[in-house]
C-alpha cells in the first residue's frame, strides 16, 4: 500500500498477500490499527470495569416464604343427652 495520510493508521500484517481459492489468486489484506499503549490500557480498564459490573448484577436467589400452618378448630363435643356435667344438689341429697 502506498502512503496516504487518510490510511496512515492502517498497517498491513505480514500475513497479507495472495491466497488461492478454487485455483484463483485472491488478494487480501489483514489490517492492524496502530494504538498507543495508553489507549490499550484504557480499553483494558474499561473491560475490567464492565466485568466487575456484570459480576455485581448477578441475580439474588429469592427466599421462599414459609407457609403458615392453619390451626385446626377444635370439634365441639355434642352430648346426646342433656344431662348436667356435675350432679345437682338434689341427687346428692337423695344419695345420702
Amino acid at each position: 500500500m502506498s502512503y496516504d495520510p487518510y490510511y496512515a493508521h492502517v498497517v498491513t500484517s505480514p500475513n497479507s498477500g495472495f491466497r488461492y481459492y478454487n485455483g484463483r489468486p485472491v488478494i487480501y489484506f489483514i489490517s492492524i490499527s496502530k494504538r498507543t499503549k495508553e489507549e490499550e490500557e484504557e480499553e483494558e480498564n474499561e473491560e475490567e470495569e464492565m466485568k466487575k459490573k456484570k459480576k455485581k448484577k448477578k441475580k439474588k436467589k429469592k427466599k421462599k416464604k414459609k407457609k403458615k400452618k392453619k390451626k385446626k378448630k377444635k370439634k365441639r363435643r355434642i352430648r346426646t343427652k342433656a344431662t348436667p356435667r356435675t350432679p345437682s344438689t338434689r341427687t346428692l341429697q337423695q344419695q345420702q
